[in-house]
């Protein structure tokens, strides 16, 4: 399988640690473009966090960020990956190594797949942001295996009500 398969700032998890990927890469991606359109704001930039004149990519970083919104990558996904990859950045619970030594340290912003008191739900109702919330999150899950399938989204109830 080829590498390219989406652009840097939404590559999948699985594919930034060269893991096997299918169709659930896309459901992946596809819940970070809603979130983005929707809010017109990326989530995952590989940007270091603090402000470094000249900053641009960063890998670790970017598996930072992803980690942040998504939360820890378990053993069973980091055991198909890229091992010189694993080792490198991973520790045994699945977060990065040497935390402290990313651009990331001192990082203070909400996540906005966590709390319905992210700034960027403003417009919306309680109840709608738990379920869009719940629809971004069954997507974005860090194992593949775990992300939700395309059946069970569109039964959503909430999307029932938005175009039922």
């Amino acid at each position: 399988m080829t590498k390219i398969i989406q652009p840097v700032a939404l590559h999948a998890p699985e594919v930034l640690i060269e893991a096997p990927w299918d169709y659930t890469t896309d459901l992946r991606n596809l819940g970070a473009v809603v979130f983005e359109v929707f809010r017109n704001v990326t989530l995952f930039t590989g940007e270091p966090h603090a402000l470094i004149p000249g900053s641009d990519y960063d890998f670790r970083e970017h598996i930072h960020q992803i980690i942040d919104v998504c939360g820890r990558f378990p053993r069973d996904l980091l055991s198909q990956g890229d091992q010189d990859i694993v080792q490198s950045l991973f520790d045994a619970e699945g977060m990065i190594k040497d935390e402290f030594n990313t651009g990331s340290k001192g990082r203070t912003e909400s996540n906005p797949l966590k709390s319905i008191e992210y700034p960027f739900w403003s417009g919306l109702e309680p109840k709608d942001i738990l379920q869009f919330i719940d629809f971004l999150r069954a997507m974005m899950k860090i194992n593949p295996k775990d992300r939700t399938s395309i059946g069970d989204l569109i039964e959503k109830d909430w999307l029932e009500e938005l175009f039922g």
